[in-house]
Formats: structure tokens, C-alpha cells, sequence
């Protein structure tokens, strides 16, 4: 310890020194927190209080009042060292943001003090920093502004935290209200089948001793009918528990089964399958992830034919298998139209459909979606409107489906 009480690289000891100028000195530079002076050119002030014309003067604070010190710990949150800060003007700092700056400036001139949080505009390294904030004005004898000082602490952890639990919060409401739809699903579509299979049961034996354009009638009837028998189906699968039979699987089977099934739609399209495939095997519900790629590779069939409505070049349908540390990853991408930003939200909930009346029920997504998370998976979309949509389904390589 010099005769100072300066240790340790410049630490003071409180109890061996008389000098409060250096223990503050210290501490302005050993701190956690930032800390910062602005302040006008000596000799100028800013008579807030009488000032006929507070705009002038905001415009003066921003462009006049300038960093004559700053420690380490503040220079870090803005992604630099002390130097690269001084001199420098709110202008400077908030740059795009200067309405915002002058709305603070406002409110720390009014008060004399202001407490925020905000998400800094001004860093030299790029990164996204979140701080809290406390500035104090600093007056000269008459009651005029001089300058403020300013005390800042990164809250960047504190605030990712917070989003990461609103999305939480946001994916639990979401899965508790598909549940409730389905456990509604499930009674409706009940109530609906059993009158349903007696219209069906009265139509066949109608059709027996009918002909001409009453046997038409009769058959549009029967078509519409089988139609309600679908979106009943449909219902029911998106309501009921899992109880097939699990088994091995090789997804490139899975890949090419359905695109076997799908081969009329896909040709008579003048679409171009691009397949990139590991051949991967995945312990599942064969069947069940079989309604999931129909239902994808159907979707990106709509989008491609609405984008090229003739054959194109571009009109591509990409699939890829491949695992992904304890996980089999399957892609479904294609290059139609997109889907729009505020659509995405809504995409797995029940009876929500794009499509024209009469060509969707909006059923599939939420159906699938149900499909993947029973087998312990995910179901994820990326996509920009006008360009293109990616369907990723995640599946565990071995594990029971979750009831």
C-alpha cells in the first residue's frame, strides 16, 4: 500500500485516506455500473426553467452538451473504450433516434431527473445492448442546467430472459387453447357423424332406384355429405389420443410413399421434386407421419401452382431428411408465394385457412402440428412473402409418443 492507501493496482482503502476527490476517482473507474459527465462548454448554461422557446433549447442540449468523462464500464455498454466517447453529443449517440433523445432530454430538464430502460442505438461492436439508466441534472448557482451526469447498467441477460419467458407463456396459452379446441373438436364431430352416416346410409339406397337428373340430385347430396364426413374425420384426428402401433421407419420410404400418392397432383402441376436424403430411421406412427407430409407437400403444391400457374423453372419442391444430433430433421420447402408475416401466428390453429371457400378447412396445419408434438417433435415454418416457405418437422430417433 503507497502512502496514498492505493493497492492492488490503484484500489483505495477508505479507512487509510483523507481524500475524497481520489476515492470517488477510484470508484468511477472500478465500477460494475457506467457512469458519465455531459456537459456545456464552460460558461454556457441552459435557463430551462424561464425559457420561452423549449424546442431551441432541446435542440441546443442535443447538439452542445458533450461526454467530458466516461468510465469503462459505460464505454463496454456501448461497445468501445472510454476515448472513442469522448466529445461526443446526444446527436451523436442517438443518431436516428433523435425524437426519442429530445423526449428524454424533456423529461430530465423538467424533473431534474429520469429513470429508463432502453435499448441502445449508438454501439460501435453491433451487439443489441439493453441498459437501465438514471441521469441527474447538474446546476450552476443560478438554478441553470450545465450539464447531467448519468449512471447506466446493462440489463441486456436480465431482458432476454423476460422475452424468453413471455414466449413461454405465449406457447403454453397456445397449446392450451388448441387442447380445448380439440377436446371441442372431438364432441362435435361425434354429434355430427351420427346423423351424418344415416344421410349417407338413405343416399346409397336412394341411388339404387333412381336414375336420370334426379340420380345427379342424388349424387351431389352424396358428395356433399362424404365431404362433411371428411371434415369430420379430420376433427377427430385432431382430437384423439395416439394408439397406433409404433415402428421403425425409413424416411425415404416415408418421402417416397407420399410422393407417389401425391404423383398426379405433382405432374399434372409441372412441378420438380429436388430430393436431398439421408436415408434415416425414425421410430413412429407410420400412417400419422404420412398425413403430415401429404399435408405440407399438398400446401407447397397450392403455393407453387398460385405463384407459376404455367410450367417454370422455378417451380421446385425441395425435400431433405437428415439427423441432427438425437433428432431426424425433414424439410419441405418451396418457392410459391410465401406466407405473410401476420398469417404465421395463426397457422396451426384450428378452422384458420388462406385458401379460397370451399378449397380448405383449416384443419391440416393444426392436424399436423398435433401429429409431431405427440411424437415428442416440433413443427416449425420459416417463410418470406413472395419468396418462399420451409416446413421443418423434428422428430426424436427413439422415443415414446407422449399421450
Amino acid at each position: 500500500m503507497d502512502k496514498n492507501g492505493s493497492k492492488d493496482g490503484g484500489t483505495l482503502d477508505a479507512r487509510n485516506n483523507s481524500n475524497p476527490e481520489r476515492l470517488l476517482d477510484a470508484f468511477f473507474k472500478q465500477s460494475l455500473d457506467g457512469f458519465f459527465f455531459s456537459m456545456l462548454d464552460e460558461g454556457k448554461t441552459i435557463n430551462w426553467k424561464d425559457s420561452p422557446n423549449k424546442e431551441e433549447m432541446l435542440d441546443y442540449a442535443l447538439n452542445n452538451m458533450k461526454i467530458i468523462r466516461i468510465n469503462e464500464a459505460m464505454a463496454k455498454q456501448y461497445g468501445g473504450v472510454p476515448n472513442d466517447f469522448l466529445g461526443l453529443t446526444l446527436t451523436n449517440l442517438y443518431g436516428s433516434s433523435r425524437e426519442y433523445a429530445k423526449q428524454l432530454c424533456r423529461v430530465l430538464f423538467d424533473r431534474g431527473y429520469i429513470h429508463f430502460e432502453d435499448k441502445i442505438d449508438y454501439n460501435l461492436d453491433g451487439k443489441e445492448t439493453w441498459v437501465e439508466g438514471n441521469y441527474v441534472c447538474i446546476y450552476d448557482d443560478d438554478g441553470n442546467i450545465t450539464g447531467y451526469f448519468g449512471v447506466q447498467r446493462d440489463i441486456t441477460e436480465r431482458k432476454r430472459a423476460e422475452e424468453e419467458k413471455k414466449k413461454m407463456q405465449d406457447q403454453l396459452a397456445h397449446t392450451e387453447r388448441i387442447a380445448s379446441i380439440g377436446m371441442l373438436a372431438g364432441g362435435v364431430a361425434h354429434e355430427i357423424n351420427n346423423p351424418l352416416t344415416v344421410v349417407l346410409g338413405y343416399t346409397a339406397l336412394l341411388k339404387e332406384s333412381l336414375k336420370g337428373d334426379e340420380y345427379d340430385m342424388i349424387d351431389e347430396i352424396e358428395e356433399a355429405a362424404l365431404r362433411i364426413k371428411h371434415i369430420v374425420a379430420d376433427l377427430l384426428e385432431f382430437s384423439r389420443r395416439d394408439t397406433d402401433e409404433q415402428k421403425e421407419v425409413s424416411t425415404v420410404k416415408l418421402v417416397d410413399k407420399v410422393l407417389s400418392m401425391l404423383s398426379y397432383e405433382i405432374k399434372s402441376s409441372n412441378i420438380i421434386i429436388e430430393k436431398e436424403m439421408d436415408d434415416v430411421v425414425v421410430t413412429c406412427q407410420q400412417d400419422r407421419i404420412v398425413q403430415v407430409l401429404v399435408n405440407l407437400i399438398n400446401n407447397a403444391i397450392y403455393a407453387l401452382n398460385l405463384r407459376y400457374p404455367k410450367r417454370d423453372e422455378n417451380k421446385v419442391l425441395r425435400i431433405k431428411t437428415y439427423t441432427k444430433g438425437d433428432d431426424v430433421i425433414i424439410e419441405v420447402e418451396d418457392h410459391g408465394v410465401g406466407i405473410p408475416e401476420g398469417t404465421r401466428e395463426h397457422l396451426f390453429e384450428p378452422f384458420f385457412t388462406t385458401k379460397p371457400h370451399g378449397e380448405g378447412t383449416g384443419l391440416g396445419l393444426p392436424v399436423s402440428y398435433s401429429i409431431v408434438k405427440a411424437h415428442g417433435g416440433e413443427l416449425n415454418v420459416e417463410s418470406k412473402e413472395g419468396e418462399k416457405t420451409k416446413f421443418t418437422i423434428k422428430l426424436p430417433l427413439k422415443l415414446p409418443l407422449q399421450s
